[in-house]
């Protein structure tokens, strides 16, 4: 009788991790980054960096005052082009697509910064409990 490890499903366990954990993990940053401006109007690194509330109230349909208008929100086109750029093993990015204003926000260039993109310690925690499931659920499969 051999004692022989069979590691074949280990190394394809491997080789599906590897081209499908980045690919969530991008996902997973793009919620986090969208719920910046979504829900929490705010940058969410180790805790909370609320934005600050618009000065103006905007005016709707006929001239009324929205009134609790959320900051960077209007029209949806900014929260719609948060996105993957960049999506490799070794690399995830995400940034804005086809929109220019985006980093003007982001970064506070000519505007007020209002930061929704970012290193955040929230994210990574988030992140690396993900791979933590990602990688017992491979390893059992195995």
């Amino acid at each position: 009788m051999s004692d022989k490890l069979d590691i074949k499903p280990l190394i394809q366990a491997f080789k599906k991790a590897r081209r499908t954990l980045p690919i969530k993990l991008g996902q997973g940053a793009v919620l986090f980054f969208k719920d910046n401006i979504r829900k929490r109007q705010g940058f969410l690194d180790q805790r909370l960096e609320k934005w600050k509330p618009l000065k103006r109230k905007r005016r709707g349909k006929g001239g009324r005052i929205k009134r609790g208008q959320d900051i960077l929100k209007d029209t949806g086109t900014l929260l719609k082009s948060i996105s993957r750029v960049i999506t490799t093993f070794k690399e995830i990015r995400i940034a804005t697509k086809g929109v220019d204003y985006g980093v003007y926000h982001n970064e506070g260039i000519g505007v007020k910064q209002r930061q929704f993109i970012g290193n955040s310690k929230q994210l990574e925690k988030a992140l690396q409990r993900k791979i933590d499931r990602e990688l017992r659920g491979f390893l059992k499969k195995a």
